[in-house]
């Protein structure tokens, strides 16, 4: 597995998500399971390559709701 350290812009998205919009990332489908997970990518600062669609995929519901811009 390939680990891809995180950039200063996904770092400010994960604080973002897990300090102010936690329910964003239930009401997109995803459960606590994936919560534990972006804290854990953010703790880490990494993530591998198998955790990248579900950055991608919050990332991308994001701007669509306005969250980031």
């Amino acid at each position: 597995m390939t680990k891809l350290k995180l950039s200063v812009a996904q770092e400010t998205f994960l604080v973002t998500l897990l300090s102010q919009h936690q329910d964003f990332v239930l009401e997109c489908g995803w459960g606590d399971a994936e919560l534990h997970l972006l804290r854990t990518i953010y703790d880490n600062g990494y993530y591998e390559n198998w955790q990248k669609e579900l950055l991608n995929s919050l990332y991308e519901d994001s701007k669509t709701a306005g969250i980031i811009l």
